[in-house]
């Protein structure tokens, strides 16, 4: 179980972040208050102020390591699973679709004397399979 701080250390804590606060605050002013200094025009800075104006670069970095890399994979996945293994189980669904209808559309020929065989050996058969298969 973690234990407090005690007040000491965090009123130590305190004084140590608004001397922070105070020291910035008072080299700023005597940079460009007091001293007439302006800052660097926008694209002008150099070194460390370089860095800082670019955030330290923390959009490129992870730009270069997390947007890209899944950016290329999902140019990957769109190009090979969604391109040609999905759409071509849904289209191969389709073709099989068309050529069973092609196939089946053949056998209703709107004879009633055809339909009512049909239905007579589907019960023969279903009746036949029932007594075989289920001992």
């Amino acid at each position: 179980m973690a234990e407090a701080l005690s007040s000491s250390t965090e009123m130590a804590l305190m004084a140590g972040a608004l001397a922070g606060a105070l020291l910035s605050i008072a080299y700023a002013y005597m940079k460009y208050v007091s001293g007439k200094s302006l800052p660097a025009k926008e694209g002008e800075e150099t070194g460390i102020g370089k860095i800082i104006y670019h955030k330290y670069y923390v959009d490129e970095i992870y730009n270069f390591l997390f947007v890209k890399p899944v950016m290329m994979l999902s140019d990957v996945f769109y190009s090979f699973v969604d391109n040609i293994i999905i759409d071509g189980i849904v289209n191969l669904s389709g073709r099989l679709s068309m050529a069973v209808g092609q196939q089946v559309r053949k056998l209703q020929s709107g004879y009633i004397g055809f339909y009512l065989i049909a239905m007579v050996l589907s019960i023969v058969v279903m009746f036949v399979w029932a007594f075989m298969f289920n001992k």
